[in-house]
């Protein structure tokens, strides 16, 4: 029969295992290398020749299709949930910051100095589409029940809007007639929400759950 000590030190030292294995999980995500799950188990990811840092991961509604994006304009995309991932060219260098995926065929990614690229064929073709701002862009989303309406957000209170599903973007202000001096940036965990609907010139800012 084990003792109080002995149960507490292998406690302790499962306890200290689990928090390890986060720890590895976590870091490997946020250095370019995935984990995923099988019935085997825990298997490591790590799409090559990619190495950079990863900034976004979003999948479509099947959970199957998705895309990640970081470093140096990496774009890569799996079909089977996340057990296998290949790389898709743009042809970019600069840093690619969030991602919104409508579905298995459709994606937007946004990115530094005003970076928009939509794909419509699940990534065989990226398109790089004009945007009115040169600001670094950290998120971007749609509206649920209309996909026409969506916005990006980036530094400097930097807000801006499409109407037609992302083929083309307008600045929308952070505050009535611009922004006001010393007006905090929107990064990644904060979404735009208009206070008199989707073409509302008025804004305010929540955070994401």
């Amino acid at each position: 029969m084990l003792s109080q000590s002995t149960k507490s030190f292998s406690q302790r030292r499962s306890l200290s295992l689990a928090a390890i294995l986060f720890a590895i999980v976590c870091f490997g995500t946020a250095a370019g290398t995935f984990a995923q799950t099988s019935n085997r188990g825990w298997e490591w990811q790590n799409p090559l020749p990619q190495g950079n840092a990863i900034s976004a991961i979003r999948f479509a509604s099947d959970k199957l299709h998705g895309w990640a994006v970081g470093a140096d304009g990496v774009i890569l995309y799996t079909a089977n949930g996340g057990f296998r991932w290949e790389s898709q060219q743009t042809r970019l260098v600069a840093a690619l910051n969030g991602l919104y995926v409508l579905d298995r065929q459709r994606a937007l990614v946004v990115g530094a100095r005003g970076v928009v690229l939509t794909t419509r064929n699940a990534g065989a073709r990226w398109i790089a589409v004009p945007t009115p701002t040169k600001d670094h862009l950290y998120s971007i989303t749609f509206a649920r029940d209309d996909p026409r309406h969506g916005w990006a957000v980036g530094t400097y209170g930097c807000i801006i809007a499409t109407t037609d599903g992302g083929a083309t973007w307008m600045v929308r202000t952070a505050l009535e007639g611009g922004s006001a001096p010393g007006h905090a940036s929107i990064y990644r965990r904060s979404l735009p929400r208009s206070e008199k609907g989707n073409r509302s010139r008025l804004w305010g800012s929540r955070a994401l759950q």
